[in-house]
């Protein structure tokens, strides 16, 4: 849907999830993953409020563990300008599942774009063990150093990412 262009393209797209929601709804009553997906189209819609809503709900149905819902979930609560229960959703998901290294790269970033550095280099940590070599990491590693003055520093991982991006 966002890589379409033509609004009446994405109209039409979501006309038809629209009637796909309908239809399972119907045959299967309201199963969790429906509202998944409902709260997603919510979402993409701009409709943050009420795509919270449903992932909420998806969330309280699927249990507090199932990944997909969580981000989604979490990213709402930042659209909506709440960082704090983003970072919430997001350290609770990590409760049930420590090895879920996307949410900590979230985490990271979400600490980092509101100056909690010393929370930031508690996920990092991990992430330099379990993904040494991720560029995602590497960034998010090379900005807490420079946020803490180790421009030096940042600038070599910075300059490290751009010798292995060559071919």
């Amino acid at each position: 849907r966002s890589e379409i262009e033509d609004p009446e393209a994405v109209a039409v797209l979501d006309e038809k999830i629209e009637r796909v929601i309908a239809e399972v709804e119907a045959s299967h009553g309201r199963i969790a993953h429906l509202n998944l997906l409902e709260g997603k189209l919510r979402f993409v819609q701009g409709k943050i409020a009420e795509g919270q809503q449903l992932l909420d709900k998806a969330s309280r149905d699927l249990g507090e563990t199932h990944f997909q819902t969580s981000l989604l979930a979490a990213n709402a609560s930042q659209r909506r300008g709440d960082w704090g229960d983003a970072a919430r959703r997001l350290e609770q998901t990590l409760t049930h599942r420590p090895g879920m290294d996307e949410i900590r790269i979230e985490l990271a970033k979400l600490y980092l774009q509101h100056r909690q550095a010393e929370d930031a280099q508690r996920h990092l940590n991990l992430l330099l063990e379990s993904l040494p070599e991720d560029p995602r990491v590497l960034k998010l590693h090379a900005s807490l150093l420079a946020s803490r003055g180790q421009v030096d520093d940042a600038v070599a991982i910075y300059e490290s990412l751009r010798l292995l991006a060559q071919p």
